[in-house]
């Protein structure tokens, strides 16, 4: 949250030895400042705390470029895999050419990194009616921004239907972003306890009387839906401890709670016709969080996360599962090595793949294996057939060692590998039990 602040004038910088950092001067009263040139400091600082999950909820509308500071997020996270980062998309949403359809290419940086899980906005459950009131209590046509979008109603009435304002992919380098969404309008949040009550904070306050009308506001944006998932993604790094399966050192790895989230999220139809593609998409990723289905003690999830999985070129390892229920739904996540500012895309080049127990061998993407474009992938079988899956994580190209990898005398990069819906091929296995690769053939 920025906050208001008196800018000295040019001549009292003058006096300082100092020179104005933008033009025009002075900059606007209020803002998001004191962001440091090397983002990388915010993080270390955190890390060095203890923390393995850190949430933001800024950024700038760079319309998909990979920024200086998406590569300083992959920087950190190549370098530290155990830490999840997690970035707003942004609420740059628009729809210029008045079609009824937000447009695409909006999304801000730094949620334009590869190794961050960057949030988009839904509608929350709060629709007109509600108690207590919405804050923002009237439909997304009514906003000056959107007098087309009669089709999407009330901002906070549809669950399955996007926040208009929230930013769009895909990247510039045409990655799908965001990865996932959560309700970001009519959000309860928390009001400073310094406010000094001139006017309504954020989206409002809570009805006079009500208990909580000193503590919390409601707001929306995605800077509301990204403290949502990082919420979350603490609670499946504390599922992943009570089973027993964080060590110390670099595991879990930030790769792995990212792909649990996103293998459990579940798809999000849209609330009016063309509002949310179908399949992984660059309006609300591969869908909404839902930690039950990621974690929950019925998910039934098998999890690759070691070291020594990392895969060369040429090289795959396959993991071999019994389908279990009505899906099988499997996630790929790599935290992969900075790209050159301005140009992003990926360095490591990984490729999921399934064969079915009748042969059948099933890609992530329609793209050939040899073109790589998403360090998260996914591959949804519904109805599967009984018998044995086997999953592949191919290394297509890998050119730089990952720090997470086992050391080797090649070049390797670790993966994350989620497969939820399945058993062990030689027994049941727990709700969430870690996979070990049946063969590893170049």
């Amino acid at each position: 949250m920025g906050q208001t602040i008196r800018w000295k004038s040019r001549a009292e910088l003058a006096a300082s030895g100092l020179q104005p950092f933008t033009f025009p001067w002075p900059p606007p009263a209020s803002g998001l400042y004191g962001i440091p040139g090397d983002i990388a400091e915010l993080f270390a600082e955190a890390y060095a705390a203890g923390a393995r999950v850190h949430t933001n909820s800024w950024g700038a509308p760079l319309a998909g470029e990979y920024s200086q500071n998406a590569r300083a997020v992959d920087a950190f996270t190549w370098e530290h895999p155990d830490m999840l980062v997690l970035f707003a998309a942004g609420n740059d949403g628009e729809d210029v050419d008045s079609d009824g359809q937000i447009d695409r290419d909006s999304m801000g940086s730094p949620g334009t990194a590869k190794n961050c899980l960057t949030v988009g906005a839904t509608e929350n459950d709060r629709p007109a009616g509600s108690d207590p009131a919405p804050g923002l209590d009237r439909n997304w046509s009514d906003w000056s921004s959107y007098p087309k979008l009669g089709a999407a109603g009330h901002v906070s009435d549809n669950t399955d239907g996007m926040a208009a304002f929230s930013s769009r992919g895909p990247t510039d380098d045409l990655r799908i972003k965001p990865d996932v969404v959560a309700p970001g309008t009519n959000v309860l949040s928390l009001l400073s306890s310094v406010y000094d009550g001139d006017g309504e904070p954020l989206w409002g306050r809570l009805p006079e009387g009500h208990p909580l009308r000193d503590k919390y506001c409601w707001s929306g944006g995605t800077s509301m839906a990204t403290p949502l998932v990082a919420g979350a993604a603490a609670l499946v790094r504390q599922r992943l401890a009570d089973a027993g399966h964080v060590e110390d050192g670099r595991r879990p790895s930030g790769a792995l709670l990212k792909a649990l989230l996103v293998n459990g999220a579940v798809p999000i139809p849209g609330q009016y016709p063309g509002e949310v593609p179908a399949g992984p998409n660059p309006v609300s990723g591969f869908g909404r969080i839902d930690v039950g289905a990621a974690v929950g003690p019925d998910s039934r999830v098998g999890f690759a996360d070691s070291p020594a999985h990392a895969v060369a070129t040429g090289e795959i390892r396959a993991f071999r599962v019994a389908a279990s229920g009505t899906q099988l739904k499997a996630t790929l996540v790599w935290t992969d090595a900075p790209s050159l500012e301005g140009l992003g895309g990926l360095v490591n080049e990984l490729y999921l793949q399934v064969e079915t127990p009748s042969g059948e061998v099933r890609n992530w993407d329609a793209n050939p294996v040899t073109r790589v474009t998403n360090n998260v992938q996914q591959i949804i079988v519904d109805d599967p057939e009984p018998g044995v899956y086997t999953f592949r994580v191919r290394g297509v190209s890998v050119t730089s060692h990952a720090p997470g990898a086992a050391p080797a005398g090649d070049l390797r990069q670790d993966f994350a590998l989620v497969v939820a819906g399945a058993a062990p091929e030689a027994g049941d296995g727990g709700a969430l039990w870690a996979m070990d690769p049946a063969t590893a053939a170049g």
